[in-house]
């Protein structure tokens, strides 16, 4: 008697996870998705009922409990993420993120974009090959690299790109470092021979924006000439060469345009199955302010979410869930590399930040690297308050807290309040669309 009583204080007791998100009900079961885990899966009715369980386990149960979605009882599960995420703060990242903006200067003047351009300069080089000192450096104390260029334009600046690309990549194969490049342009400047360059500089993936068939009306060149043709040819220049990431930037006025692009885009043979497709939506952003009005509200996340939802969809029809970056929906132990030591963006002054959004805006600026080593700016206290980064409170309890962590950082400095990320918003109906499009459900 005493025997079995030992076993069965032994055997655990199984909880639902706290981080249990519930997608839908179908006839068949629930579909719940774990926040922690990312497990998304079809629960049968008589499974999801049971709130908990003792015994041992059957083939379905190790399942569940394997997924996350039931936990031991005695299990802290927000304990656990944050001791993950100190853990993960203390020692970093395998990889470094850096990202370069050669220049702030851009031959477009896009009606949303919030950053200044006028009589923007050029980085020089001598101020690039600092930076290179500077990122060699970094990458010397990591597994690798991975290097974003940026901008304005950031091909207004290829000798830059070349300069630093070079040799970070020499450094690199000498020192047995990984090195991973892109770009994000917009796709204007992309000639034959700059596709050929940016292969050699070992660049893999680009992302270019369109937004719709009316892609003119708010993403316009400054001499007042169209831009999408000229982006579309190109794109059909390189997709066979780089990973090619199809930016659309979602408004109240140019959902349908942007459908319709979708059907012209993927008529072509030579862009089906071989773009990507991504879309966010046009809003205010705090600090910063939109240069025009016009073709471009505004849209409130609601309603964006429901427009995401047709979007997706529509780019099914054509492609499989691998083509549509929304669809990667994935948990974090943190909230961006801004929290790492080690990351950095530098600008065509040497100014040095931690985020590519809070560029320009020079009160949360780390320092300059033409004034200090790179050292002498990472290790200058908390860098600006960027390292000091904890979830907010209210947060706890949030089954969202693995995928949101508070919202973004950055937009939290600047307004002094708690900023949910849109995929709070977005994730049920996304993650609807991914099961069934998936399962072919009817």
């Amino acid at each position: 008697m005493l025997t079995g009583f030992l076993l069965r204080t032994l055997i655990m007791t199984y909880i639902k996870s706290k981080y249990n998100l519930l997608i839908e009900k179908y006839d068949e079961g629930v579909l719940v998705f774990n926040t922690i885990t990312t497990a998304l899966l079809l629960i049968p009715h008589s499974y999801w009922k049971v709130d908990s369980f003792v015994g041992e386990f059957t083939e379905d149960w190790k399942i569940l409990v394997g997924a996350g979605i039931w936990v031991e009882n005695n299990t802290n599960e927000y304990e656990m993420l944050h001791s993950l995420l100190v853990s993960k703060k203390r020692i970093g990242d395998d990889i470094v993120n850096v990202t370069i903006v050669p220049t702030y200067r851009c031959n477009m003047k896009c009606v949303y974009c919030f950053q200044v351009d006028e009589n923007e300069i050029i980085m020089n080089d001598l101020l690039a090959y600092r930076i290179l000192e500077a990122c060699q450096l970094l990458v010397s104390r990591h597994k690798g690299i991975q290097l974003t260029w940026f901008g304005g334009e950031p091909l207004l600046g290829l000798k830059i790109l070349r300069i630093i690309s070079e040799g970070l990549i020499s450094f690199c194969e000498k020192n047995e470092k990984r090195y991973f490049a892109s770009l994000v342009t917009n796709g204007t400047l992309i000639t034959d021979s700059v596709a050929d360059e940016l292969v050699k500089l070992r660049i893999s993936q680009i992302q270019v924006t369109l937004d719709g068939l009316n892609h003119d009306k708010t993403r316009k060149m400054k001499n007042g000439e169209s831009s999408y043709s000229l982006i579309v040819s190109n794109l059909q220049k390189i997709v066979d060469k780089f990973t090619v990431v199809l930016r659309s930037n979602v408004s109240t006025d140019n959902i349908q345009s942007i459908h319709s692009m979708i059907d012209s885009l993927m008529k072509m043979d030579s862009l089906r199955n071989k773009v990507f497709f991504s879309f966010y939506p046009v809003t205010g952003f705090e600090g910063k302010g939109a240069k025009g009005e016009g073709f471009c509200r505004y849209m409130d996340l609601p309603t964006y979410s429901e427009a995401l939802c047709e979007l997706a969809k529509h780019v099914l029809k054509y492609q499989s869930v691998s083509f549509l970056t929304n669809l990667n929906i994935s948990s974090s132990t943190i909230p961006c590399e801004a929290i790492y030591k080690d990351t950095v963006c530098f600008d065509s002054y040497g100014d040095v930040y931690k985020c590519a959004l809070s560029m320009q805006n020079h009160e949360v600026s780390i320092g300059n690297i033409t004034n200090n080593t790179i050292d002498e700016i990472l290790d200058n206290g908390d860098q600006n308050g960027w390292l000091t980064f904890v979830w907010d409170s209210s947060c706890q309890d949030c089954v969202f807290l693995p995928l949101c962590h508070s919202g973004c950082i950055y937009r939290r400095r600047i307004s002094g309040e708690r900023k949910c990320t849109i995929e709070k918003q977005t994730c049920n109906s996304l993650l609807k669309v991914l099961y069934e499009q998936r399962n072919d459900y009817k």
